[in-house]
């Protein structure tokens, strides 16, 4: 009787684990951003930024990789 509570309670950790291990991998995989709060900013500077918008999607060979946070204007005064 106490080696099937034993064989009973191995077998629910051995199941409990291996459904921590599939939602932290389906997570992970998933880049919901819960695990993974890798974020950086790029700049860039464009002679010719038409139709960039705030908050458009950024994407890299067909993958969206982030959003566009903020667009600023510099004015170049050439004096020459």
């Amino acid at each position: 009787m106490i080696e099937k509570q034993h064989t009973e309670i191995l077998v629910g950790i051995f199941i409990l684990i291996g459904i921590i291990t599939i939602t932290f991998l389906a997570l992970r995989m998933g880049d919901f951003g819960l695990l993974n709060n890798t974020q950086y900013i790029i700049k860039a500077e464009f002679t010719s930024a038409s139709g960039l918008k705030k908050g458009a999607h950024v994407e890299m060979a067909g993958v969206s990789v982030g959003k566009v946070k903020n667009i600023i204007f510099y004015v170049y005064v050439n004096f020459c």
